[in-house]
């Protein structure tokens, strides 16, 4: 899959993680399109990390962490 990193705003940047988790749940564990889509999931979770820790507002920057935390907490439950 390739991942496009250009969100115009926060709503879309978490839209399409929603979404991208949600192909996720209907895939095979075992298959290796899953395993290929989990990796990428997650090179967009660091992408997310990187991206709030280089924002100059601490308002932003606490936005896009607490949607990295939420996602996380989703991806250990499955």
């Amino acid at each position: 899959m390739y991942i496009k990193f250009d969100f115009p705003n926060f709503r879309a940047l978490k839209k399409v993680l929603i979404q991208h988790r949600n192909f996720l749940f209907g895939l095979d564990k075992n298959s290796a399109v899953y395993k290929d889509e989990l990796r990428a999931h997650f090179k967009m979770l660091i992408f997310v990390k990187a991206h709030a820790l280089a924002l100059d507002t601490e308002t932003e920057r606490k936005r896009l962490l607490n949607l990295l935390m939420s996602e996380m907490k989703v991806l250990k439950m499955f």
